[in-house]
């Protein structure tokens, strides 16, 4: 899993509602960071969680979905209402349940030196990226050299110049102030980064019935909050960036479909020789 920090509206208003209701069943605590966890839970080298019979515990994992496929609200909505579930198969072969899916926004571009309009303008451009060998993948199709980067490290090699730029959701780019050290802003919504609100399997059906209803209704109203709260969150975000000196720019349509051209052999590649994903990937296209 990736250690950047995407803020989302995290647990707590899950807990409030828990707090609020539970009459004292349960102990809530919110955690962070994953890395928080690890006294509770072991991590597997695939980056699942272990799960430990005696915790109900709910966590984020992460998922990295839509390359430049959908780029408005309304279809990441349709993608989570019409796809989603699919994803929740995956995490009942790992002995968990998935509540909801919750947002951390799209990612942008930002850059020293010149702006990003459309890939040719990433030639050459040593870009951060989280470690995945997809994102890798990603920025080579656009000319990019991208080079794998911790988030801890990342403000300081944006910094002394190791690398030229780097992706995020705004509210990573102004929580972290990567504006005082990049000169370009490109909202280009080119990648979703979304959650999965999980809890262990066999804890959750060892509650009773209408505890696993109040637990799936706070679940529900939280994650209405999360929306609500990443949306108001991104505007001022994004205003507080524009207050810095770097310069804001969009992609125009154009542009965009330059990017999409270059994407999309991508999706063939890593969904080679899996028919899981390769119904997943039909499934997404059907859901644009």
């Amino acid at each position: 899993m990736g250690n950047d920090q995407h803020v989302v509206a995290d647990g707590t208003d899950f807990g409030q509602n828990m707090g609020t209701e539970d009459n004292g069943v349960f102990l809530f605590q919110a955690f962070d960071q994953i890395t928080d966890l690890v006294d509770l839970f072991r991590i597997k080298a695939d980056g699942w969680l272990i799960q430990n019979d005696e915790l109900g515990i709910a966590a984020q994992c992460p998922g990295y979905g839509d390359q430049l496929l959908l780029t408005a609200t309304d279809g990441v909505r349709r993608l989570v209402h019409e796809v989603g579930g699919k994803f929740y198969a995956f995490c009942e072969k790992k002995g968990f349940k998935t509540l909801g899916l919750w947002a951390s926004g799209f990612k942008q571009i930002t850059t020293r030196g010149k702006p990003v309009n459309a890939p040719e303008d990433l030639k050459g451009m040593k870009i951060r990226v989280m470690p995945s060998p997809q994102l890798v993948e990603q920025y080579k199709s656009w000319g990019a050299n991208p080079i794998p980067i911790e988030y801890a490290e990342l403000y300081n090699a944006l910094q002394q110049n190791i690398v030229d730029g780097q992706e995020n959701p705004l509210q990573t780019i102004a929580m972290a102030k990567l504006y005082e050290v990049q000169d370009y802003l490109t909202l280009s919504d080119h990648g979703f980064l979304g959650y999965l609100f999980i809890v262990n399997s066999r804890w959750f059906a060892k509650q009773s019935e209408d505890v696993r209803k109040l637990i799936v209704e706070c679940e529900a109203g939280a994650r209405e909050a999360e929306r609500a709260a990443q949306a108001e969150g991104e505007a001022k975000f994004l205003e507080q960036i524009k207050q810095s000196k770097i310069a804001v720019g969009e992609l125009t349509d154009e542009n965009r479909a330059k990017f999409i051209a270059v994407s999309k052999p991508l999706h063939d590649k890593f969904v080679e020789g899996s028919a899981t994903k390769t119904e997943l990937l039909k499934a997404v296209y059907a859901a644009k």
